[in-house]
């Protein structure tokens, strides 16, 4: 009787225990229910049919699935379990054909009819007994078909999230692949480059010098025989001495070359080994998440500590995914400004004023060099900060005060544009001195040499007239009552933000006399017409916080402004100071 309960869903057990592409009923011999890997259930005979070298399409999804031995997939135990209930089912209702006497049928829900005799009916007796717990039976039948259907959803659910991760697993893959394609374009680079080099060290290379006990006519006989392989080389027999040097003097500047392109980029990667990187997790609403204290202290894979092999190489993947993504987002380091700066014979006067000892031919020397260049400020150098517009040029290099530390004055603020991950813009901003002091000092502290988040939106924007940025970080919020208090105060015109070029912040959040966030203001060329006074009226008055360096540097800004308002999404901002 509880079988007959359990299976009253009669099409829907058909469906379970029937193959979809054959539409015969499983058995437990040459239709066996086959699980494929995309969770489709096919009978052991189609599969067989299906099968192309161990190849087989789904033929529900398309989804292809390789080495594949279908016999041993795993079977579909839910739908030979349902099948066996099936054929008690039947055994169940021959017996019920034999019942005398008045009988209900469940699969109706009424009195048995003429109708309900057939094996897809569900019967019982109609004793006193089951007529006296017959609510309890039609109860039981519900909660079972509630039961029945939790089920399926919770499995169903659990599909769709399998699903979630196998797209997740194969876009990794694909990040993957792409990434091992990459270094391994890099190590073909540096292969041809490698033995190219040897090639022609030895092709130029002496020959072993003659032995001391030689006579004098042997050593004469070997500077002799050197002399005419240089010869040798010559275009031509008539080639002076002279123009034996000028050649000779053009295959060492070459050689140099070699050497200086070498010793650029084996700092560029020694660079990589000795920078630390620190990793910060943080939830929804930016708060830590502890991780552990490798991550959270630093690593640093030139330091050798004592760490299993999988721990390194995964360290190691991830300092070159670190790299590989600030060059992709073309954000320069030290180690590639000084790589770029390295002389070459063919350049002519240096821009970079180098100390004595950084001259050092040798790669020791070129290491202790480059370490005096982070860490001296007795050379001038331009660091770049490529700004990529949007039209894919860079600007020109701009160059960086050169400080350990924020000093206001002197120091200057970088404020960078992102949309979507990438970078749309960099803004140099030179701080005023009649700004806050308090907060520009604690503003410039915060971020130094460190780009912070501070915005993921725009305020408000106006084709050619302004840009209003919310600035807020939860984990800046200075107390400053004094700044709370008086902002913004009596503005005299000359610490007013109206005219391109100007930085300005027009208002600020506060709560128990902490600054919470405030708003930039970039006027833009139209700003002080008459003929858009009307977008400024509502628009407080905004004290100017500092100057754009470079007035080109506004152009990703004014670009941002010809976007429509549903273009106007995924901006974030960064700012850091040097």
């Amino acid at each position: 009787m509880a079988s007959a309960l359990s299976t009253s869903c009669d099409a829907e057990l058909n469906e379970l225990v029937t193959c979809g592409v054959c539409l015969c009923e499983f058995d437990t011999d040459n239709r066996k229910p086959k699980f494929l890997p995309c969770s489709h259930t096919i009978c052991l005979s189609c599969l067989k049919e299906i099968n192309r070298n161990y190849m087989v399409a789904c033929p529900f999804c398309r989804n292809i699935s390789t080495q594949i031995h279908v016999a041993n997939l795993a079977n579909n135990s839910y739908a030979l379990q349902m099948l066996k209930l099936k054929e008690k089912k039947q055994e169940s209702t021959i017996k019920s054909s034999t019942l005398k006497g008045p009988s209900w049928c469940f699969t109706c829900g009424t009195v048995t009819k003429d109708t309900c005799t057939t094996p897809d009916h569900s019967l019982v007796n109609l004793t006193a007994d089951t007529i006296k717990n017959m609510e309890a039976f039609i109860s039981l039948k519900e909660d079972l078909q509630t039961m029945k259907n939790e089920g399926a959803n919770k499995l169903a659910m659990a599909i769709h999230k399998r699903q979630e991760i196998k797209e997740h697993l194969d876009f990794l893959t694909k990040s993957f692949k792409s990434t091992m394609e990459e270094i391994d374009e890099l190590q073909d680079e540096n292969n041809l480059i490698l033995t190219q080099l040897v090639s022609t060290l030895e092709g130029n290379g002496p020959k072993s010098l003659p032995a001391t006990g030689d006579t004098k006519q042997e050593i004469e006989d070997f500077f002799l025989s050197g002399l005419e392989s240089l010869m040798n080389d010559s275009l031509s027999p008539d080639d002076t001495a002279d123009a034996l040097k000028i050649k000779l003097n053009k295959s060492i500047e070459m050689f140099e070359e070699q050497f200086h392109e070498a010793t650029a980029k084996a700092s560029e990667y020694e660079f990589q080994m000795n920078t630390k990187i620190k990793i910060i997790l943080l939830d929804e609403m930016d708060q830590p998440i502890p991780t552990f204290p490798l991550l959270e202290v630093g690593f640093c894979l030139a330091k050798k500590k004592k760490l299993n092999a999988s721990v390194r190489q995964d360290l190691n993947l991830l300092s070159h995914l670190v790299f590989s993504l600030l060059r992709k987002q073309k954000i320069s380091t030290k180690a590639e400004a000084i790589a770029s700066a390295v002389p070459s014979a063919s350049q002519g006067t240096d821009p970079v004023v180098f100390a004595k000892s950084a001259l050092d031919n040798t790669k020791s020397g070129m290491n202790k060099a480059l370490s005096f260049f982070l860490d001296s400020e007795s050379f001038a150098f331009p660091f770049d900060s490529p700004t990529s517009g949007p039209s894919g040029e860079l600007n020109s290099a701009i160059p960086l005060p050169l400080s350990n530390k924020f000093i206001l004055g002197q120091s200057i603020f970088i404020f960078r544009l992102f949309q979507s991950g990438a970078l749309k813009g960099e803004i140099h901003i030179q701080p005023v001195i009649t700004f806050h002091p308090d907060f520009m000092n604690i503003l410039g502290i915060n971020c130094f040499k460190t780009p912070k988040h501070f915005c993921n939106s725009i305020e408000k924007a106006v084709s050619g007239v302004f840009v209003l940025f919310p600035m807020a970080r939860p984990q800046f919020q200075p107390v400053l009552p004094d700044m709370v208090a008086k902002f913004p105060g009596h503005l005299p015109s000359n610490e007013m933000a109206c005219s391109l070029g100007d930085v300005g912040v027009n208002t600020i959040s506060t709560c128990d006399n902490a600054v919470t966030g405030w708003s930039f203001l970039f006027p833009l060329e139209n700003y002080r017409d008459p003929k858009f006074a009307m977008h400024l009226k509502t628009l407080p008055s905004a004290r100017l916080f500092g100057k754009v360096l470079h007035l080109n540097m506004l152009d990703a800004i004014g670009q941002l402004c010809c976007t429509s308002r549903s273009g106007r999404t995924g901006y974030s901002v960064t700012l850091e100071s040097r």
